[in-house]
């Protein structure tokens, strides 16, 4: 009977380690408390240390820098985007939506460059073609079969073919001006 208990628990300790791990469910820190931790100048976007803690020295720079130029600060066990955390120091509340950067450039974290909107907005303001469009390398430019340079623009969900032209920039000229008039994010 005992070796049967030891199985089944040995067993339920084994299935424990094997399982995906939690999400973080702490509550998001008020403003007050971020700001009892850093201090944040709008008019730079820089993150200081407001006081001293386990790996944390009064006065420096907050936070780590991504490969993607976003900076992510830890608040009380739990990482932040900088970006978020400088509309809660700033307006008091979290962002609704997700923070876009208007001027494209992640690590500008000035409050004047940032701006609460939805997932859709802030697709419409990507200024960079995906890495896999390989042939044009410029946003909303590929190539097509017989040679020409097509300009496509996706509104509401449906690809929109703005036109096929004989070079790549002259597509790409193209598709700037159809985004400018179709997507209410687009900042270019």
């Amino acid at each position: 009977m005992a070796e049967r208990e030891h199985r089944v628990k040995t067993q339920a300790s084994s299935s424990k380690a094997t399982q995906k791990p939690q999400l973080n469910l702490q509550p998001l820190p008020t403003a007050a408390q971020v700001i009892e931790w850093l201090r944040y100048d709008p008019a730079t976007g820089s993150f200081t240390w407001a006081k001293r803690g386990r790996g944390v020295r009064f006065g420096h720079p907050a936070g780590t820098m991504h490969k993607d130029g976003r900076r992510e600060i830890c608040i009380l066990g739990r990482r932040h985007k900088a970006a978020r955390l400088a509309w809660l120091i700033v307006w008091g509340v979290w962002p609704e939506g997700l923070i876009d950067h208007e001027n494209g450039i992640p690590s500008d974290d000035r409050i004047d460059n940032l701006r609460d909107v939805t997932n859709k907005v802030n697709i419409q303001n990507q200024r960079r073609a995906q890495v896999s469009n390989k042939s044009s390398k410029l946003l909303g430019v590929t190539r097509r079969r017989a040679g020409k340079w097509q300009a496509r623009l996706m509104i509401d969900g449906k690809n929109l073919c703005v036109g096929t032209f004989d070079t790549p920039e002259a597509a790409h000229e193209a598709y700037l001006a159809a985004k400018r008039t179709h997507h209410q994010g687009c900042t270019i």
